[in-house]
Protein backbone atom coordinates (compact mmCIF):
# COMPACT_ATOMS: atom_id res chain seq x y z
CA UNK A 1 0.00 0.00 0.00
CA UNK A 2 1.30 3.30 -0.86
CA UNK A 3 1.70 5.97 1.75
CA UNK A 4 -0.12 9.54 1.32
CA UNK A 5 2.33 11.76 1.53
CA UNK A 6 1.41 15.20 3.03
CA UNK A 7 1.21 18.53 1.05
CA UNK A 8 3.89 21.08 2.75
CA UNK A 9 4.24 24.99 1.17
CA UNK A 10 7.62 24.28 1.36
CA UNK A 11 8.11 21.80 -1.66
CA UNK A 12 9.57 23.30 -4.16
CA UNK A 13 6.54 21.94 -6.71
CA UNK A 14 4.17 23.07 -4.11
CA UNK A 15 5.43 26.51 -3.30
CA UNK A 16 5.55 26.86 -7.80
CA UNK A 17 1.94 25.62 -8.38
CA UNK A 18 0.27 27.50 -5.58
CA UNK A 19 2.02 31.12 -6.84
CA UNK A 20 3.76 30.66 -3.55
CA UNK A 21 0.81 29.50 -1.03
CA UNK A 22 -1.88 31.94 -2.59
CA UNK A 23 -3.82 28.75 -4.14
CA UNK A 24 -3.79 27.72 -0.10
CA UNK A 25 -6.43 30.52 0.68
CA UNK A 26 -9.63 28.75 1.58
CA UNK A 27 -12.32 30.58 -0.49
CA UNK A 28 -11.89 31.41 -4.03
CA UNK A 29 -8.25 30.65 -4.44
CA UNK A 30 -8.21 30.95 -8.53
CA UNK A 31 -9.82 34.44 -8.20
CA UNK A 32 -6.89 35.25 -5.68
CA UNK A 33 -4.04 34.13 -7.89
CA UNK A 34 -5.79 36.22 -10.76
CA UNK A 35 -5.97 38.56 -8.35
CA UNK A 36 -2.02 38.53 -7.50
CA UNK A 37 -1.04 38.16 -11.20
CA UNK A 38 -3.09 41.79 -12.21
CA UNK A 39 0.22 44.09 -10.80
CA UNK A 40 2.34 41.36 -13.28
CA UNK A 41 -0.05 42.69 -16.07
CA UNK A 42 0.43 46.22 -15.23
CA UNK A 43 4.28 46.03 -14.83
CA UNK A 44 4.17 44.25 -18.50
CA UNK A 45 2.16 46.60 -19.79
CA UNK A 46 3.98 49.90 -18.22
CA UNK A 47 7.80 48.22 -19.65
CA UNK A 48 5.92 47.31 -22.71
CA UNK A 49 7.74 44.10 -23.10
CA UNK A 50 8.21 43.42 -26.89
CA UNK A 51 6.44 39.86 -27.85
CA UNK A 52 9.97 38.68 -29.67
CA UNK A 53 11.25 38.47 -25.72
CA UNK A 54 7.73 37.24 -23.41
CA UNK A 55 6.64 34.72 -25.67
CA UNK A 56 9.57 31.88 -25.44
CA UNK A 57 9.36 32.89 -21.32
CA UNK A 58 5.73 32.13 -21.51
CA UNK A 59 6.38 28.93 -23.50
CA UNK A 60 8.95 28.09 -21.69
CA UNK A 61 6.70 28.52 -17.96
CA UNK A 62 4.00 26.39 -19.98
CA UNK A 63 5.48 23.97 -20.52
CA UNK A 64 7.59 23.58 -16.83
CA UNK A 65 4.38 24.04 -15.55
CA UNK A 66 2.53 21.09 -17.20
CA UNK A 67 5.52 18.85 -16.67
CA UNK A 68 5.41 20.03 -12.60
CA UNK A 69 1.49 19.64 -12.38
CA UNK A 70 1.87 16.18 -13.71
CA UNK A 71 4.83 15.01 -10.76
CA UNK A 72 2.53 17.06 -8.22
CA UNK A 73 -0.61 14.53 -9.43
CA UNK A 74 1.42 11.97 -8.95
CA UNK A 75 3.23 12.67 -5.84
CA UNK A 76 0.27 13.49 -3.92
CA UNK A 77 -2.45 10.95 -5.84
CA UNK A 78 -4.39 14.55 -6.81
CA UNK A 79 -6.25 15.77 -9.87
CA UNK A 80 -6.35 19.70 -10.54
CA UNK A 81 -6.29 20.60 -7.08
CA UNK A 82 -7.43 24.02 -6.13
CA UNK A 83 -4.49 25.14 -4.93
CA UNK A 84 -2.67 25.03 -8.01
CA UNK A 85 -3.42 28.44 -9.00
CA UNK A 86 -0.26 28.73 -11.23
CA UNK A 87 -2.66 28.01 -13.98
CA UNK A 88 -4.84 31.54 -13.71
CA UNK A 89 -1.69 33.45 -13.81
CA UNK A 90 -0.87 31.51 -17.54
CA UNK A 91 -4.74 32.18 -18.64
CA UNK A 92 -4.44 35.47 -17.49
CA UNK A 93 -1.13 36.84 -18.42
CA UNK A 94 -1.98 36.23 -22.12
CA UNK A 95 -4.26 39.07 -22.69
CA UNK A 96 -1.54 41.41 -21.30
CA UNK A 97 0.46 42.67 -24.34
CA UNK A 98 -2.68 43.25 -26.02
CA UNK A 99 -4.08 45.51 -23.40
CA UNK A 100 -4.94 48.47 -25.41
CA UNK A 101 -4.28 51.30 -22.25
CA UNK A 102 -2.57 51.42 -19.02
CA UNK A 103 -5.47 52.30 -17.10
CA UNK A 104 -7.29 51.00 -13.98
CA UNK A 105 -10.72 50.43 -15.81
CA UNK A 106 -8.88 48.03 -18.26
CA UNK A 107 -7.35 45.89 -15.94
CA UNK A 108 -10.76 45.85 -14.50
CA UNK A 109 -12.59 44.61 -17.16
CA UNK A 110 -9.94 42.00 -17.76
CA UNK A 111 -10.05 40.32 -14.67
CA UNK A 112 -13.53 40.36 -14.45
CA UNK A 113 -13.96 38.46 -17.85
CA UNK A 114 -11.40 35.90 -16.81
CA UNK A 115 -12.56 34.99 -13.74
CA UNK A 116 -16.04 34.81 -15.57
CA UNK A 117 -14.69 32.23 -18.00
CA UNK A 118 -12.71 30.13 -15.78
CA UNK A 119 -15.58 30.03 -13.28
CA UNK A 120 -18.63 29.09 -15.57
CA UNK A 121 -16.23 27.11 -17.87
CA UNK A 122 -18.51 27.66 -21.21
CA UNK A 123 -17.69 26.09 -23.72
CA UNK A 124 -14.69 24.74 -25.00
CA UNK A 125 -13.00 25.25 -21.22
CA UNK A 126 -15.66 22.96 -19.54
CA UNK A 127 -14.92 20.22 -22.18
CA UNK A 128 -11.29 20.70 -21.51
CA UNK A 129 -11.61 20.76 -17.83
CA UNK A 130 -13.35 17.30 -17.40
CA UNK A 131 -11.84 15.49 -20.32
CA UNK A 132 -8.05 16.16 -20.38
CA UNK A 133 -6.47 15.37 -16.93
CA UNK A 134 -2.53 16.02 -17.26
CA UNK A 135 -0.61 18.91 -16.65
CA UNK A 136 -1.72 20.63 -20.11
CA UNK A 137 -5.12 20.06 -19.81
CA UNK A 138 -5.02 21.74 -16.01
CA UNK A 139 -3.37 24.51 -17.71
CA UNK A 140 -5.11 24.20 -21.16
CA UNK A 141 -8.60 25.21 -19.79
CA UNK A 142 -7.29 28.63 -18.62
CA UNK A 143 -5.43 29.73 -21.57
CA UNK A 144 -8.20 28.91 -23.31
CA UNK A 145 -10.40 31.60 -20.58
CA UNK A 146 -7.72 34.12 -21.38
CA UNK A 147 -8.15 33.44 -25.18
CA UNK A 148 -11.77 34.08 -24.62
CA UNK A 149 -11.22 36.71 -22.40
CA UNK A 150 -8.94 38.57 -25.07
CA UNK A 151 -11.27 38.03 -27.64
CA UNK A 152 -14.27 39.49 -25.90
CA UNK A 153 -12.06 42.84 -24.54
CA UNK A 154 -10.43 43.33 -27.74
CA UNK A 155 -14.27 43.38 -29.56
CA UNK A 156 -15.40 45.67 -26.93
CA UNK A 157 -13.06 48.35 -27.07
CA UNK A 158 -13.64 48.07 -31.33
CA UNK A 159 -17.00 48.55 -30.59
CA UNK A 160 -16.77 51.26 -28.41
CA UNK A 161 -14.35 53.24 -30.45
CA UNK A 162 -16.46 53.33 -33.68
CA UNK A 163 -19.53 54.78 -31.50
CA UNK A 164 -17.29 57.00 -30.06
CA UNK A 165 -18.37 56.36 -26.45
Amino acid sequence: MKKKIALRITSPEVFLLSLCGIGFIPKAPGTFGTLVTMPLIILMNMVDFPLFFVTPLYISLVVITAFTINYAQKKYSLQDPSWIVIDELLGVVLVAPFILEVHWAHYLYVFVLFRIFDITKIFPIGHIDRNIKSGIGVILDDIIAGIMTLCVYRITFFILTQIKV
